[in-house]
């Protein structure tokens, strides 16, 4: 979490890539936790988008991410044209 706020996202990257290949014998919630977090870093590492693109929170108490609802809700034509192009 201190490296994802301090944006090092490389070294962020390889903490939970630890904890996702680790052999466990089932999926438990500190492996689905840490698979969303290497996802939105690996997103934000690889500037397939840019920081505070996602609607996304990480709780900084507990390191839970929460995903939020897009506020924009794709009912206007300036957005359609926007996806479309």
């Amino acid at each position: 979490m201190i490296c994802i706020g301090q944006k090092y996202f490389q070294k962020a990257l390889e903490l939970p890539h630890n904890v996702v290949t680790t052999p466990m014998p089932s999926i438990n919630t500190i492996a689905v936790e840490a698979f969303k977090k290497y996802i939105l870093v690996s997103l934000i590492q690889n500037r397939l988008i840019q920081d505070g693109e996602i609607h996304a929170t990480i709780n900084q108490k507990d390191g839970m991410v929460r995903f939020l609802e897009d506020p924009e809700q794709y009912k206007n034509s300036k957005m359609i044209e926007r996806i479309n192009s």
